[in-house]
């Protein structure tokens, strides 16, 4: 099943939301487990959603990461947690592996001051953008299995967490599969590495 939103008014910039890609886990249909309480329940048991904010390694992703969390995303590992057990949302930066030590050494201790990374195993460069978002796939229904969707995000983008909630069960109620805007503005390139059939959706 999939369902493709109705197409957004002229003045909709789709770089606003930030959503590029929202897949539904198998778990979609199935009964979550009443939310409890602070301290009661394993994080990955009461997730209702995982978004992944994708990321890089250099100076101008440490920025932009930088930004994200002097504005929506969280400050640190306390302020990840909390916003978990209050929404139900587990935000990630996602990164690749890296492979230079030094980047690798300076993520680990952005880590240490922030709170942890999702680290998507594949190497960490643009044109493995589609496996990186597998890796991400995989390892968001992995640390929480009963996620019901999986959203991808950019660093560049101005994401509103608190929307997430009500959408999520306006997606279940349609029983929406897959969401997103995929005709909106200038089509792939049948060569691009992202190129898929209309059908495909």
């Amino acid at each position: 099943m999939a369902c493709l939103l109705p197409k957004p008014p002229r003045r909709f910039r789709p770089w606003l939301v930030g959503v590029l890609l929202l897949l539904a886990s198998p778990t979609i249909c199935a009964e979550l487990p009443p939310f409890r309480k602070e301290g009661s329940v394993e994080l990955g048991e009461q997730v209702l959603a995982v978004v992944g904010v994708f990321s890089g390694v250099g100076p101008e992703y440490d920025a932009r990461r930088a930004a994200l969390r002097a504005t929506w995303f969280p400050d640190s590992a306390e302020e990840l947690a909390a916003l978990e057990r209050r929404s139900r949302i587990a935000l990630r930066f996602v990164v690749g592996t890296v492979q230079d030590e030094e980047l690798a050494r300076a993520l680990r201790a952005e880590e240490e001051a922030h709170g942890e990374m999702m680290r998507a195993e594949s190497v960490e460069k643009y044109n493995n953008l589609p496996l990186k978002l597998l890796r991400f796939l995989e390892a968001g229904l992995a640390a929480h299995p009963t996620a019901r969707y999986l959203l991808k995000v950019d660093d560049d983008v101005y994401f509103l967490p608190e929307q997430l909630q009500p959408a999520v069960g306006q997606w279940t109620e349609r029983g929406a599969d897959l969401v997103g805007c995929f005709m909106q503005g200038k089509k792939v390139n049948s060569y691009n590495k992202w190129a898929a059939e209309l059908f495909y959706y």
